[in-house]
């Protein structure tokens, strides 16, 4: 199941630039705080008998809230007196990420069904047109490693101060993930019997794309860019 995450980003960047000509080179890493949130659902229906059938809705959201890179940037400026650089970075990201998943079935008989016994715990054939609900909750936190890959444009304003826009690219790839959670039986959605904790494995792959605007300081004499 896949769904796109919107949100906002905010932190601060610390780093080194070495300027050769018209050649900008150096280290920079950054550390934002993030509320990136998304969600999908997904429902499918099938038959468990000759007289029942399951209903299941699922619905995953997932919300990053830390993001941090440590990479490598080169850039360009078009002359020594251009206060304008144009640069692209690349090296390693890393993120914090919250998992929630919520599982609701409902178990439908229509007929007399040996099948839905099992599944509804019935004692004896369930009754035509009874309905019993599972509903289960599961989440985990996790950190995740990537890369990362970007572009921007800065521009010198005055003294030592300069702005910038920035693209980035994060790649976390897949990874196995098991959530921890608990499900319980609703018989006509008023008692719920607890069934347990149980442990449900999801595979992960997250990419991340972050627009921003910074504005930076230089702790050294002026530099043409």
């Amino acid at each position: 199941m896949s769904h796109v995450g919107l949100g906002f980003v905010g932190g601060a960047t610390a780093g080194f630039n070495v300027q050769s000509g018209v050649v900008v080179w150096g280290v920079e890493g950054t550390w934002s705080f993030a509320n990136i949130k998304g969600q999908g659902s997904g429902f499918n229906s099938f038959p468990v008998g000759p007289g029942a059938n399951i209903d299941v809705h699922v619905t995953d959201t997932t919300r990053i809230k830390n993001l941090a890179t440590l990479a490598a940037r080169l850039g360009l400026v078009s002359g020594p007196g251009d206060r304008t650089l144009w640069y692209v970075k690349g090296g390693g990201a890393w993120m914090r990420q919250n998992l929630h998943e919520t599982t609701y079935q409902s178990i439908n008989v229509f007929g007399t069904s040996t099948t839905a016994n099992i599944l509804t715990e019935c004692d004896g054939p369930c009754p035509v047109g009874s309905t019993t609900f599972i509903a289960a909750d599961y989440a985990a936190q996790r950190n995740r490693w990537g890369w990362m890959a970007g572009t921007g444009i800065e521009f010198g304003l005055f003294d030592n101060w300069s702005t910038k826009v920035e693209y980035n690219y994060m790649n976390f790839g897949k990874k196995t993930v098991t959530l921890n959670g608990s499900t319980c039986f609703i018989v006509g959605e008023i008692f719920c019997t607890p069934v347990g904790a149980l442990n449900y494995t999801r595979t992960l792959d997250t990419q991340v794309h972050t627009v921003t605007i910074g504005l930076n300081y230089r702790f050294t004499t002026w530099a043409p860019y």
